[in-house]
């Protein structure tokens, strides 16, 4: 389903058993993934920036109702091919964007509270992002 063709309310509760993201501020549909998503659905969500991808993790993080997310970045990288002489070229754009993926939790569910403290400074004193009035005093650095 193309959800350009489609209005929110078009999505029946539960329905998807997964959804691709590819926008700016994709936190801002986190509510409607969590209401169109089955149980165990996955939602894939591509960003072009280190702040978009911290935006998205810890609101994702704060609603608990998804899985750990994982990120991967994608890299490419193109190959001079001549003959035998085959070999990654000299020059290359290092970076291309980031994949984020997680699962939805089952209605009532929670995901567990993470275990690993932040590294220090991970949430200076000018941290404005999402769950920025939970972070608590030492996590600053």
């Amino acid at each position: 389903m193309d959800l350009v063709d489609v209005t929110e309310s078009d999505i029946p509760t539960g329905s998807q058993d997964t959804l691709i993201l590819d926008m700016l501020s994709p936190w801002e549909c986190l509510d409607v993934a969590d209401r169109v998503l089955r149980a165990g659905g996955s939602l894939v969500s591509y960003v072009a920036t280190t702040t978009q991808l911290s935006h998205l993790v810890e609101s994702m993080r704060l609603s608990r109702r998804w899985t750990e997310p994982r990120a991967e970045e994608s890299i490419v990288r193109t190959w001079h091919l001549d003959g035998l002489a085959v070999r990654p070229d000299h020059r290359m754009s290092g970076h291309t964007g980031f994949l984020v993926a997680a699962r939805h939790m089952a209605p009532g569910q929670q995901s567990p509270p993470r275990r690993r403290r932040p590294a220090p400074g991970a949430y200076g004193e000018d941290y404005q992002g999402p769950g920025a009035d939970q972070v608590e005093e030492g996590e600053s650095g």
